[in-house]
């Protein structure tokens, strides 16, 4: 367990997070494309398709860990970091995630990072979900359906000393969504495609001297946004290792995520 919370540990810290990453000069369009890209990252995912577990009961552990190309942030926080610093490419995320498979095609999801703190970031993720697979309600169905919808809860603070504005920055989303979802068990491997909608809602906070933003607002200013999300995976099915890919597309941002778990 140590092992595995080290490495979503340091997958979360290596890039930008523990960067001097700042804002500064933000317009209200400039708050909505932050968020748009901190709700594309901070998604849930078990990197799977549409087939349950077992008839009867089954369970899966693992950790699933991706990234966003984050081209607005990338241009928003050129005008805070520091000369030459790395440029923001992606926004990396990792997280625990477990499923659990009952009776009648129902399967339970959950994505979890424990509130954590690295040099001066803090995040945290919660992320819960429930599918359904039709296929059992459906004869002589050539491949497997499913409808799975979701629940997120996520965080991220960081500490500035930038762009005018000196302080700590707090980022909060929340997100619900629903999608379907087309498979097929082919031997030792599952590709599958998804598509639905996610609506998302959250809010910008700043506590020091100075300001990030560039209108006149309070230290909080809340953002909200409605997508399609769609992708498609393949996973892989070794005795009880479970290994997979995944593409995901919501709020004009691309995301790719794998996992490695256990299978019980």
């Amino acid at each position: 367990m140590k092992v595995i919370l080290g490495l979503v540990v340091f997958l979360l810290s290596v890039p930008i997070y523990a960067s001097d990453i700042g804002f500064s000069n933000l317009n209200q369009n400039d708050v909505d494309d932050v968020f748009e890209e901190f709700a594309a990252t901070f998604t849930h995912s078990t990197v799977s398709g549409a087939s349950s577990k077992s008839k009867i009961f089954g369970v899966e552990l693992g950790l699933v860990a991706g990234a966003t190309q984050s081209e607005k942030i990338k241009e928003i926080a050129q005008n805070t970091l520091p000369s030459g610093s790395d440029e923001i490419k992606y926004l990396p995320f990792a997280s625990l995630y477990g499923l659990v498979s009952l009776p009648f095609g129902i399967t339970v999801e959950a994505n979890f990072i424990p509130e954590v703190e690295v040099q001066d970031i803090e995040f945290s993720h919660l992320s819960l979900a429930g599918k359904f697979e039709l296929t059992s309600l459906l004869e002589d169905s050539p491949v497997n359906l499913a409808v799975r919808g979701f629940f997120i809860d996520s965080s991220l603070n960081f500490s500035q000393s930038a762009g005018g504005f000196t302080g700590t920055v707090e980022m909060s989303q929340s997100q619900f969504g629903l999608h379907g979802i087309v498979s097929k068990k082919l031997l030792l491997v599952e590709p599958y495609v998804f598509a639905g909608i996610v609506s998302a809602s959250g809010e910008i906070t700043q506590r020091g001297t100075g300001t990030i933003f560039n209108f006149s607002v309070n230290d909080t200013i809340k953002s909200d946004a409605s997508s399609a999300q769609f992708g498609f995976g393949l996973q892989a099915n070794l005795l009880i290792i479970k290994t997979g890919i995944e593409y995901v597309n919501s709020f004009g941002a691309s995301h790719v995520n794998a996992k490695l778990a256990l299978s019980f």
